[in-house]
């Protein structure tokens, strides 16, 4: 258990656990079982040297729902952050950020963009990047005068591919460097695709609006600039929060095409230090009887594992050999952090009892319409707070079916 845990964050992981059986967007980690060879393998390929030396590189990570893809995200997230990447996880959907729609991605990517943070919170948006790297900039050099920071902004904003891009981010640092904050909100505001300002924006040499038609020249150059201001580089997790029936079938072909060609650009070094995942809840998520279906489906074929660490898919269900003791090993995690939380200890025997018999109870209803995984770490939390509070409870099978049946039920149990 991180020693640094405090009751506050403990009492916020296990909220959020236990509202909606969803990973909290810091902590994850503090209750993970079954990723951690998978990661470490991500984290000594790519994230140490190859990135960092301008290799890029994309992985399919396929997940059902509930069956930890989120988390696997978050993950890769903070892993990113360890190892100084600037990163963005976006929930794809298909109101605000349908991937059929690379403009709308792009302004989704650039609002979640994160920096490597000091502690568990997370500074979204360009603006925070912006004034971060000027901050590090101003640590990091001997001389923090405006005119070596201006050199730095210069050097940072060097041949990007897009000239409006280079334009609006040299013009913004150099803004923050002055001091002028309100110029540099307008910039940003263009930079994060929120809207296009003629007026404000023609002084500064920028005449048109990211689009589709440009939202990939933009993509590039963002990472780009990152390396260049001086973090490793760019990790993009896209997760693809709800299912797409809505979509009709030509959007479909534009997502998937949008797919191919960010795999492509990956393939080909066009995103140097750039990690891009792509999380989706099943692999036939790509069936479909077109020449771009088939296009996607023999570029995601290769499994990624320890003997083949270039394959694309990263398949979370064969991570775990032993269902039961994976769910054991979570439940102990929140269990200690449980305690952490109400600063109490629990019944060590009851709280084993729990999760053996929560964990038998959900193995049984595995098949429902939920992820065994998001249906374990409910019904548990809800079954330690019953231990929590009542002295008397006896924790028997059936104690444990009613608990499940609960969550199978839709609460109505």
């Amino acid at each position: 258990m991180d020693a640094t845990l405090t009751q506050f964050d403990a009492r916020r992981i296990i909220n959020t656990v236990g509202a909606a059986g969803q990973p909290p967007s810091w902590g994850a980690h503090l209750f993970t079982d079954a990723f951690e060879e998978t990661l470490a393998l991500l984290d000594q390929d790519y994230f140490s040297d190859y990135l960092k030396q301008g290799g890029s590189v994309f992985k399919l990570v396929v997940g059902h729902y509930g069956g930890g893809k989120t988390h696997f995200l978050y993950l890769l997230r903070q892993l990113a952050w360890k190892n100084d990447y600037a990163a963005a996880y976006v929930s794809l959907n298909p109101d605000q950020a349908p991937f059929h729609r690379l403009d709308l991605v792009y302004r989704a990517i650039a609002s979640a963009l994160t920096y490597p943070p000091d502690d568990q919170m997370e500074h979204r948006g360009l603006m925070p990047l912006l004034k971060a790297t000027v901050a590090r900039w101003t640590q990091l050099s001997s001389d923090a005068s405006p005119t070596m920071l201006t050199s730095l902004a210069t050097d940072s904003t060097r041949e990007l591919e897009n000239l409006n891009f280079q334009r609006a981010m040299q013009k913004a640092l150099e803004a923050l460097i002055d001091g002028d904050e309100e110029t540099a909100e307008g910039l940003v505001h263009w930079l994060s695709s929120q809207g296009f300002d003629r007026a404000r924006l023609k002084p500064h040499g920028i005449l048109a609006p990211i689009d589709r038609s440009s939202a990939f020249s933009c993509l590039r150059s963002l990472a780009r600039w990152v390396r260049q201001a001086g973090y490793s580089g760019l990790v993009i997790l896209f997760d693809e929060a709800e299912r797409t029936p809505s979509l009709s079938g030509r959007q479909k072909e534009f997502m998937l095409s949008n797919l191919r060609e960010l795999i492509d650009e990956s393939a080909r070094g066009t995103l140097a230090g750039a990690f891009v995942a792509y999380a989706v809840p099943d692999y036939r998520f790509f069936d479909g009887k077109t020449g771009v279906y088939e296009a996607v489906k023999q570029r995601t074929a290769s499994m990624f594992d320890m003997y083949n660490p270039s394959g694309v898919r990263i398949d979370l269900e064969t991570l775990v050999d032993d269902v039961e003791g994976h769910l054991a090993s979570i439940g102990r995690k929140l269990w200690r952090i449980m305690e952490i939380a109400y600063a109490e200890e629990l019944d060590e025997g009851k709280v084993e009892a729990a999760l053996q018999s929560i964990g038998k109870a959900v193995l049984a209803a595995r098949f429902a319409d939920i992820s065994f995984r998001r249906l374990f770490v409910q019904s548990l939390v809800r079954g330690l707070e019953q231990v929590r509070r009542d002295a008397s409870l006896q924790v028997t099978r059936d104690w444990a079916d009613d608990l499940v049946d609960h969550y199978v039920s839709g609460g109505r149990s």
